[in-house]
């Protein structure tokens, strides 16, 4: 996915471009050129370094290796301070490898030394107060950053995609910004700048954070485990998060604003989504490619889902929608390819442009009744489409909105005069389907030149609603008619599964199928109950945020349910099942309804385990060797894992306290498993050199 770099780079390109640029002089420093345009040609003289030519960067003389830009400039008999380096001064110059600065620099400004891919070393002077937007992006081969103590200001993208750096360190006496962690935060801790794009391993946010900014943490692969937000979070800004491949997020409560792009391509986001109740803006691209998510909860809160939202994200299967949601823009739920069923709510007034294009597991389209407009494509090629509900407001179905539905075996169209479609509507449908539209609407229709290609249209009263419901999903489905236009009649019926049997409706009447007079909103329950020989078996997960479970169904009896628990991330594990039994997958006898909870925990977090015990780990980070002490009892054998869950060390103890040597062992996360005679306890290390 290339949308991030290419929204990057328009925005790189086109902030600066608005005026016509040249340079005023060039000058040799140490047998380089550079060029210089002119701040102040008054006393005292001043000058920034700048770039040969704005408009044919391609073919700019770039100076090679170590450039030393000096204190001062001669030019027509005048001394100018050089004070800054300018806007793209030295843009894509992929042959220095060393920057030297005067100390009257006090500024680096905009893309300075973007994509600088050779340059290895820059001392930034203890004159610099401001680094613009961009300033070191894409430098890869920078691995450390010294802030110095008179900087600022840092704008946003200034240390993004440099691939060596592990570490931005800022100078103590520096009052405006302070390394954490090689991470680099506001003086006081309520911002998150950034972090160098090639530190590795877990990472823990500061408590008192705000906001997490524009870019912070993007493309950081080398992180890694889950990376719960602390409460005090409630900006997270466009792109902070983007392409981080191997972190896997908890999103806080109080979180009220996720911007465009932030959690996008960040593929360990699995499970279910739930968008916390506080956020009031869900930005575009959000969370695009999170191919890991299979369920989206979306609260009141939002009104908007915009463009690209929830685009490429192939395993989600449901999504429910906020009861305010008011328009769903152009490519939301792009190629959305596992998403099987839609209902649109009530107060949702436009539906985009390929909003729900190449869904092709989608199956049932239900459209709100406030629905004005859907937009071109938005449900073109959902190959398995059988049935779509237009709701009643629809004026406007714009082109190929439903191009290439070959599927599609009945249409509900509930808009009295019908909507206007375009010819290429419906274009692979089946004309002779059944189109069920309001009573007194079949004469309209078949006069309208662009509906009639239709042939089987069918009055219904739309004038109430029918709602139906199953009382176990599992058990049985249930489905219910539109009135007939005369009688007011509608028939519900329910389907029971295999195993299973129809019993009656909530009412007690036992018809089936059943016609009923629909004279107002009315809703029925379908209860089905499990036939003799027959049993029900429940799987469940104690958190669906750590693990998926299969193997819930009505099986016969003495037959073979096989079972199955599955953590969703690496940094969660399976412990056991709740009878005990530590197989994640299983063949279980059917013998009677029974219910299975599978326990998972986080393996890194170990927040399964009671910290009861007595048991010190010190210190901690380790360098070559930590003590465990455990009081008074007595500790029989000692394990250690890596973060990919490998044994890479084990030995008996039976004493109370112990040391280990990790000398042997690289940096990094190690969870240790230590068993007594009590039970099992699990702490986390940390080895750092």
């Amino acid at each position: 996915m290339k949308k991030t770099s290419i929204i990057l780079a328009i925005v790189l390109l086109s902030i600066k471009f608005s005026a016509l640029w040249a340079y005023d002089f060039s000058a040799v420093s140490k047998g380089q050129t550079l060029y210089y345009t002119i701040i102040s040609d008054t006393i005292p003289y001043t000058a920034e370094v700048t770039i040969e030519d704005y408009y044919e960067m391609s073919d700019v003389d770039y100076p090679n290796d170590s450039v030393f830009i000096p204190d001062s400039v001669e030019y027509n008999r005048k001394i100018y301070a050089v004070i800054g380096i300018g806007d793209y001064a030295f843009y894509k110059c992929d042959s220095i490898t060393g920057i030297r600065m005067g100390e009257n620099i006090r500024y680096i400004n905009y893309a300075a030394f973007y994509k600088c891919t050779a340059l290895e070393f820059i001392k930034i002077p203890e004159s610099v107060e401001s680094i613009n937007h961009f300033a070191f992006h894409s430098c890869s081969k920078i691995k450390d950053i010294y802030i110095p103590h008179s900087v600022k200001y840092i704008g946003y993208y200034v240390f993004t995609s440099c691939s060596l750096l592990n570490a931005i360190r800022v100078d103590k006496e520096n009052k405006y910004y302070k390394s954490v962690d090689d991470i680099l935060y506001s003086y006081n801790l309520d911002t998150l700048k950034a972090c160098p794009t090639n530190k590795i391993g877990e990472i823990e946010i500061h408590n008192s954070i705000v906001v997490i900014q524009e870019g912070a943490f993007i493309e950081c692969n080398g992180l890694w485990g889950v990376l719960t937000f602390p409460s005090s979070l409630r900006y997270i800004e466009n792109n902070a998060f983007d392409g981080c491949k191997r972190l896997h997020f908890v999103l806080n409560d109080s979180l009220e604003y996720i911007g465009n792009f932030a959690f996008s391509r960040c593929q360990e986001f699995k499970g279910i989504l739930y968008v916390p109740k506080t956020i009031k803006y869900l930005g575009s691209s959000s969370f695009s490619g999170c191919e890991g998510i299979k369920k989206i909860i979306l609260p009141d809160n939002i009104t908007i889902l915009y463009s690209f939202t929830f685009d490429y994200c192939k395993r989600i299967e449901k999504v429910t929608f906020g009861n305010n949601l008011l328009s769903i823009n152009d490519f939301a739920f792009y190629r959305c390819t596992a998403l099987k069923k839609i209902e649109i709510p009530n107060r949702v007034k436009y539906i985009g442009s390929m909003a729900f294009y190449h869904c092709y597991a989608l199956m049932s389209v239900v459209i709100g009744d406030s629905v004005k407009k859907i937009g071109s494509m938005a449900f073109a090629y959902c190959d398995n489409l059988k049935r779509i509900v237009i709701g009643k407001a629809v004026e406007l179905i714009e082109r190929d909105a439903f191009f290439y539905n070959d599927s599609l075996q009945e249409i509900y169209c509930k808009a009295v005069n019908p909507p206007f479609i375009t010819t290429s509507n419906f274009n692979r449908t089946q004309k002779n389907i059944p189109v069920y539209v309001p009573c007194g609407s079949k004469t309209l229709y078949e006069a309208d030149t662009l509906w009639n290609q239709f042939t089987n249209f069918i009055e219904v009263d739309y004038t109430y609603e029918l709602t139906t419901y199953s009382n176990d999903e599992l058990r049985g489905s249930v489905s219910s008619t539109y009135a007939d236009c005369i009688s007011q009649q509608a028939v519900i019926e329910a389907y029971p599964v295999n195993g299973c049997e129809f019993t009656r409706w909530n009412d007690g009447n036992t018809d089936n199928p059943r016609s009923i007079i629909l004279n107002k909103d009315t809703s029925f329950t379908a209860i089905f109950d499990i036939k003799s020989g027959f049993y029900q078996i429940t799987v469940l997960a104690n958190d669906s945020s750590y693990g998926e479970v299969t193997g819930t169904g009505i099986y016969s009896e003495n037959s073979l349910a096989k079972i199955s628990a599955t953590p969703l991330f690496y940094a969660y594990r399976f412990d056991k099942w709740n009878d005990g039994n530590s197989e994640e997958v299983r063949n279980i006898r059917v013998t009677c309804d029974s219910v299975f909870t599978a326990f998972f925990y986080d393996y890194l977090g170990v927040s399964h385990i009671e910290n009861t015990s007595p048991l010190r780990l010190y210190p901690n980070p380790a360098n070559y060797q930590f003590t465990l002490d455990n009081g008074q009892e007595l500790m029989n054998e000692v394990y250690l894992y890596d973060v990919m869950g490998r044994k890479v060390k084990h030995f008996p103890v039976n004493a109370p306290s112990t040391t280990v040597n990790v000398s042997n062992l690289p940096n990094g996360i190690y969870v240790v498993k230590i068993n007594t005679a009590s039970g099992v306890l699990v702490r986390k290390v940390q080895v750092m050199r």
